[in-house]
C-alpha cells in the first residue's frame, strides 16, 4: 500500500516534472535572467565567431580534428538558438547549450592555447565577470 502511488503516477511527481521543464522559462522571462544569459553566452559567441572567421575566411591551419569540433559547436549552438523562445522545447534549449559548452571548451582551450589576444582576455573577464554576478545573486537570495 505504501508503494501504490509511485506506482500508479501520482499526480504531484507529474507536476514536479513539469515545473522541472518549465523552469528554464521562469529564469529568462525576467529581467534579471536575461542580463544573465547575456553575460554567460555573449562572451562564447564572440570567442567562437573569431574562430570561425580565422580558420575559414583567413585560412589559419588548425587539425582536422579540431575543425570537426568546432563544426559540432557550431550546430549545437545553431539548434539552441532554434529551439530558444518556443514553449513546447524550452528544455531542449540548455541541453543543447551546454552540450555545446562542452565541445567549445575543447576547441577554445586547443585553439587560443597559442594565440593570445586581446578578444579572448576581454571575453574571459566578462566570464569572470558572470561569474561573480551568478554568486552575487546567490548570496542576496539568501
Amino acid at each position: 500500500m505504501l508503494l501504490l502511488p509511485y506506482l500508479t503516477g501520482d499526480t504531484d511527481s507529474a507536476e514536479a516534472g513539469m515545473r522541472y521543464l518549465e523552469s528554464d522559462n521562469a529564469f529568462v522571462s525576467n529581467f534579471n535572467g536575461m542580463i544573465k544569459l547575456g553575460i554567460w553566452r555573449i562572451p562564447i559567441f564572440i570567442l567562437l565567431i573569431k574562430a570561425i572567421i580565422d580558420i575559414y575566411f583567413k585560412k589559419v591551419e588548425v587539425p582536422n580534428f579540431y575543425k570537426v569540433i568546432l563544426n559540432y559547436t557550431t550546430i549545437l549552438v545553431y539548434i539552441s538558438l532554434l529551439l530558444y523562445g518556443q514553449k513546447t522545447s524550452a528544455f531542449l534549449t540548455t541541453r543543447f547549450w551546454d552540450a555545446s559548452t562542452y565541445t567549445a571548451t575543447i576547441f577554445i582551450a586547443y585553439y587560443y592555447y597559442n594565440r593570445p589576444s586581446k578578444i579572448l582576455t576581454k571575453c574571459l573577464y566578462a566570464l569572470l565577470i558572470a561569474n561573480i554576478y551568478d554568486f552575487a545573486l546567490t548570496i542576496y537570495k539568501l
